[in-house]
């Protein structure tokens, strides 16, 4: 954790520069500035932390990589933007940032005609035919709007004037949504209704969004996390707002928010009464994203209930922190051996298959689903593999996790079974092969030289993408784990 930032003396500047939206891994699409430190004027010494950002699966720092001053801010607190767009500038007191500025004004135009180009629905032209071109008065209307880019491209195929419609988006910006509606005469939802620029507040629990510094803020005051109403993007809550609790008393802003949530109810057009309405939250739109982007592919999936008494009693032998899913983990890592072309991904009509075993394994966080990833389970032995997934279990529970954390996994496992579920479609996550879904422990009588006995026995379903392997490929990898759990105790020496 890098060092927040306070004002310190004259700063000795080493060179002007431009702080730039970072990516925190390949999956990050966007980023939104939650907090600024530094005002225009502050001194800034390299290390110290200049912003906070949130990208679709974590909150992180951004740190000053050199001494200076802080000079300008390019982005305001909620902005959202592409990974690189430039955010602010650092120089010495008195150089001339003139050609940074031109510089970054460039960037970010250059930044938001690409983002345009690709949000922009296939088959739609952005612009519209001569028969129905709008004006060249509607023309500025539209660009001088804040509207998203999807929306201005709708908004000049269909002629519309943007001027007169009232933005729901982030800031009060025009999208899609709002296009439409004044296409059709349509209303935009009530100032009672929660839109990005009113996120609904939770009560009663932990808020999803939780910057770093709130959260040490809130421990070294005792104020419980679930008094606060975030006052951030996405309804995140900043250091500013645990503050805002102690003085006020964590009982009077639990009223409070109890009653923002409130307002938050009405009734639609068909007169339904609407509890709660919120955007996804980045995190969970994500998720959907993902998901939706996974379900192109062609899922197949198998189910098999082995024997697991083996398996209970390597846990049982091994140290104190191993569980089965240690065992089971190391079982799976030995069967990829075997069948290496499931550990493996698949985009760009390429198959590629790796020799390390990247497993990610799903955690049901309060955020959402949050797939962190275990390195070379191959290299590791039970108990180093229950030691590092235990730390990343509860960094992950913490909203800890970092960008590192996710990425670079070959194979994924998810576990319902903790949740008494039989069977289910494990959905793969892409670019990746395969997922190993685990279903529920039951017990169940088996004939024996003995008479009836009862056996534990464990259920799999294995998702996997059929366009790289069959369902033969995915039996016989079935059959393989079976093997290795049935002498699970021989992997402790492994």
């Amino acid at each position: 954790m890098r060092r927040p930032f306070v004002k310190t003396h004259k700063a000795n500047p080493r060179m002007a520069y431009i702080v730039r939206m970072p990516k925190l891994g390949v999956e990050m699409q966007k980023g939104t500035l939650l907090e600024w430190f530094p005002e225009a004027g502050d001194d800034v010494e390299e290390g110290d932390v200049l912003a906070e950002i949130e990208s679709e699966k974590s909150v992180a720092e951004v740190a000053a990589r050199e001494t200076g001053t802080f000079r300008r801010k390019l982005l305001e607190e909620g902005a959202e933007v592409e990974p690189g767009t430039p955010m602010g500038i650092v120089a010495a007191a008195d150089a001339d940032v003139s050609n940074l500025l031109e510089k970054a004004a460039e960037e970010s135009e250059a930044v938001a005609t690409s983002t345009e180009e690709a949000e922009a629905e296939p088959g739609t032209e952005t612009k519209p035919s001569t028969e129905s071109a709008p004006s060249t008065e509607d023309t500025a209307n539209v660009e001088d709007a804040r509207i998203t880019p999807k929306a201005r491209a709708r908004a000049t195929a269909d002629g519309i004037d943007v001027t007169s419609i009232r933005g729901t988006g982030q800031k009060g910006a025009i999208t899609v949504a709002d296009i439409e509606r004044a296409k059709h005469g349509e209303q935009p939802p009530s100032d009672g209704h929660p839109t990005e620029t009113t996120p609904f507040t939770r009560t009663g629990k932990e808020p999803e969004l939780v910057t770093p510094r709130a959260r040490k803020r809130a421990s070294e005051l005792n104020v419980p996390l679930s008094a606060i109403p975030g006052s951030g993007p996405h309804g995140s809550v900043r250091e500013a707002d645990v503050e805002a609790a102690r003085r006020v008393g964590a009982g009077a802003t639990a009223s409070a928010g109890a009653a923002a949530a409130e307002e938050t109810t009405g009734s639609d057009t068909s007169g339904r009464t609407i509890e709660a309405e919120q955007p996804l939250s980045g995190t969970r739109a994500t998720v959907a994203r993902r998901l939706s982007e996974s379900w192109e592919a062609p899922h197949v999936t198998v189910d098999r209930r082995v024997n697991a008494e083996s398996l209970f009693e390597a846990a049982d032998a091994a140290d104190d922190v191993v569980s089965i899913t240690d065992v089971l983990f190391k079982a799976l890592s030995e069967t990829l051996k075997e069948h290496p072309e499931f550990n493996a991904t698949f985009e760009d009509d390429r198959h590629t298959v790796y020799e390390d075993h990247n497993i990610g394994f799903a955690v049901d966080a309060d955020m959402g689903l949050i797939t962190p990833v275990l390195r070379n389970v191959e290299t590791r032995s039970v108990t180093e593999i229950a030691y590092s997934r235990g730390v990343l279990t509860d960094r992950t529970l913490d909203g800890r996790q970092t960008a590192d954390d996710m990425k670079d996994g070959t194979f994924t496992v998810t576990n319902l079974g903790v949740l008494g579920i039989d069977s289910f479609t494990p959905i793969i996550n892409p670019p990746q092969v395969a997922i190993l879904g685990i279903n529920s422990v039951k017990e169940e009588p088996k004939r024996t030289e003995r008479g009836i006995e009862f056996r534990r026995t464990i259920g799999f379903s294995l998702s996997f993408d059929h366009r790289v392997v069959d369902g033969a490929d995915a039996a016989q990898l079935l059959d393989t784990l079976t093997d290795q759990l049935a002498n699970a105790p021989v992997l402790l020496e492994a």
